[in-house]
């Protein structure tokens, strides 16, 4: 694995913005490392606006503002790495990784951004209770759902939503199903 000048983890607003910033700052070698398999963090669960009125100068929803940052890095010609997951940082900037087309590598660069940002709770936080609740998933899970090809979902069944961010029932409901009142 090649060494790099900048590592940046993270791939959702903060990385891609960090990342956009230092290759117009002169930083030529930089990759960026998402466990996800897009680019644009938990903004693309985000459907209601009010993003990039800074930035961008108006006002865009979470995907829309995630999508231009997302541009910006591909016109640039970042390297990024999806569905890769870092192991470890070690005090020497040594970067271990691992994905399925470069199995485990390590990388030695001159800097590391954390750009980790946040992320959905676990069911346990939720209060869900049970070890293994069949059919119920936290509105994150539910957005991957449709890749996973799980068999339930084979006879189109309609399904109930519960709890949650306002802006994300709205989009389940809107693409999935029907909220019972």
């Amino acid at each position: 694995m090649k060494n790099v000048d900048l590592v940046i983890i993270g791939g959702g607003p903060a990385g891609l913005a960090a990342a956009v910033a230092a290759r117009k700052s002169g930083v030529q070698d930089i990759l960026i490392l998402e466990r996800d398999s897009e680019l644009g963090g938990i903004l693309n669960q985000c459907i209601h606006n009010g993003f990039g009125l800074h930035t961008f100068k108006e006002e865009l929803t979470g995907p829309e503002y995630a999508a231009r940052f997302v541009t910006q890095v591909r016109e640039l010609e970042i390297e990024y790495k999806l569905n890769t997951m870092v192991l470890d940082l070690a005090a020497d900037k040594t970067v271990t990784a691992m994905n399925k087309t470069d199995g485990l590598f390590q990388l030695h660069p001159k800097a590391v951004i954390l750009a980790m940002g946040c992320r959905e709770r676990p069911r346990g936080a939720l209060n869900i209770p049970g070890y293994r609740p069949a059919g119920i998933f936290t509105a994150g899970t539910r957005r991957h759902r449709p890749y996973h090809g799980a068999p339930h979902d084979a006879g189109g069944g309609k399904g109930a939503l519960r709890g949650g961010a306002d802006a994300v029932l709205r989009r389940l409901k809107a693409q999935y199903c029907a909220v019972p009142r």
